[in-house]
């Protein structure tokens, strides 16, 4: 019901944009297939949090966590990426189907 709260709508997306942009600065030193697939986290972590907008704010959430697992993996987990984007990724996917569910 009632008016989209445009306000909030715009610093969701430009969260959304900062994290993006922050996170490919840091996990892209130098290009690998690792860095690869970090943006592809970061860009589906975006992806989910615009979309958290129409759908509804816990996929925003999640798009978030998504986000900030992939940049503290980046940052503290080199030695064990793969596993922590396993962790990050299929937890999210799985935390948002199940609180989805609930909603």
């Amino acid at each position: 019901g009632g008016r989209p709260n445009y306000g909030v709508q715009s610093l969701v997306v430009a969260l959304a944009l900062s994290l993006f942009s922050s996170g490919v600065g840091i996990v892209i030193p130098d290009l690998s297939f690792a860095n690869a697939q970090a943006i592809m986290c970061l860009a589906i972590g975006a992806t989910y949090m615009v979309m958290g907008l129409s759908i509804g704010r816990r996929l925003s959430v999640i798009g978030a966590a998504i986000m900030l697992g992939v940049i503290a993996s980046s940052l503290y987990g080199r030695e064990q990426f793969f596993l922590w984007m396993a962790l990050v990724g299929g937890g999210g996917l799985i935390a948002g189907g199940l609180w989805l569910r609930k909603a």
